[in-house]
């Protein structure tokens, strides 16, 4: 499919996940309705789902956004985990598992998931089910590695990923009301992991000026700040694996805050002590800071 249909597709989409407004009902008292002597209606038998809860497919509504997502397992008493579904095959990327049921064809985003409870699930409305022998196959798929694609674009603008950002856009909530929030960051999902030497370059040129600023402090500040960002309400670290923490001030802990890189919101809901804002990452976190732009705002 070429880039017009693409983004043809993607308002398609925009369209389809926004939540129906409620409408008043027809006044339809004095209305008559005239039927053929002959006519001759048949319905089918509605489908009937499995009682168990994982292997169902259900619709959230979350603020203003429809959600499709499957529920996989139960994890503790009233919380299932979930993962979001799209229907949008052609937007599908390396971090997805196609499958199928009778009613369609679906894509799980194995980068998008968040719990909910079995009360929500059972408010939801239910689209379709997999089979239990079928979940665990899915199961057994999510536990495999799906390494990045550097094929893949990494343009935030190209419809695909648009498509991506949207979707995690949408879960943004239910991801952030976890104990330890669920962070996806575009500029570092769809760009860095992509391709990494492409933005080890940007962060190559900031390290340079960073090398010449520590030359004249002490060995021990310099190996201090290797590790350490301090922002205005923020602290970024490394710790020995890698992971790139937010460490907020004291101040804005247990407060309602978002997180931006740039533009796009990473995290929303009540502020924990600590954030686990990527896993793995090989830049410093002043590198990190100039890259990704972060701002943390009290709402």
């Amino acid at each position: 499919m070429n880039e017009k249909d693409k983004e043809l597709l993607y308002q398609a989409y925009l369209e389809g996940i926004k939540k129906v407004t409620k409408t008043a009902p027809m006044d339809i008292e004095d209305r008559e309705l005239f039927l053929p002597e002959d006519a001759e209606f048949s319905f089918p038998e509605p489908k009937q789902y499995p009682e168990q809860l994982p292997g169902r497919i259900i619709m959230l509504e979350n603020n203003d956004y429809l959600i499709c997502c499957i529920i996989i397992n139960e994890r503790e008493k009233d919380w299932y985990l979930a993962y979001k579904l799209s229907p949008y095959t052609v937007f599908a990327s390396e971090f997805d598992i196609l499958f199928a049921t009778d009613s369609g064809k679906y894509i799980l985003e194995t980068d998008n998931y968040f719990y909910i409870t079995e009360q929500e699930i059972e408010e939801a409305i239910e689209l379709d089910f997999i089979e239990r022998k079928n979940l665990e196959k899915l199961k057994l798929e999510l536990k495999k590695e799906h390494p990045n694609n550097k094929n893949r674009n990494t343009d935030l603008e190209s419809p695909e990923n648009k498509f991506r950002i949207m979707e995690h856009n949408i879960t943004l909530e239910l991801r952030c009301r976890q104990s330890n929030p669920l962070i996806w960051i575009p500029q570092i999902e769809l760009q860095y992991k992509r391709k990494p030497e492409d933005t080890l370059q940007l962060a190559a040129a900031d390290q340079n000026i960073t090398q010449f600023a520590m030359g004249i402090i002490s060995p021990e500040m310099k190996e201090f700040n290797n590790y350490a960002y301090f922002a205005e309400n923020y602290t970024l670290q490394k710790d020995e694996c890698h992971n790139l923490l937010l460490l907020p001030d004291e101040n804005p802990i247990d407060k309602k805050a978002e997180i931006r890189c740039g533009d796009i919101i990473v995290f929303k809901g009540k502020l924990p002590k600590q954030i686990v804002l990527a896993s793995f990452v090989h830049f410093l976190p002043k590198q990190a800071q100039d890259l990704l732009d972060i701002k943390l705002k009290v709402l």
